[in-house]
């Protein structure tokens, strides 16, 4: 019985997972992921006009603020991991 709703569950889930869309990602030179359709244009738009990875991360951010203020904006948790190899303080 219990190998029988395994095997359910499991054609369930592979059938779930036929369904979903996929995403296409296209480019080069960079990368960029967010919740958000909008803050990834942003973040795209950053670095088209040759900004860096934190200039289109911190573009990112300020609009999840707008499209997602539950869980990104002034006053919340951000935080960034910069390490720049050539700039080591010691």
């Amino acid at each position: 019985m219990k190998r029988q709703i395994l095997l359910a569950a499991a054609v369930m889930m592979a059938a779930f997972g036929a369904l979903a869309k996929q995403p296409l990602a296209t480019g080069r030179g960079g990368a960029v992921a967010t919740v958000s359709d909008e803050a990834s244009r942003a973040a795209i738009e950053i670095l088209d006009a040759g900004g860096n990875a934190v200039d289109a991360a911190v573009a990112a951010a300020a609009t999840l603020g707008v499209t997602d203020p539950f869980s990104c904006g002034i006053g919340g948790g951000g935080f960034m991991l910069i390490y720049a190899a050539s700039r080591v303080l010691i």
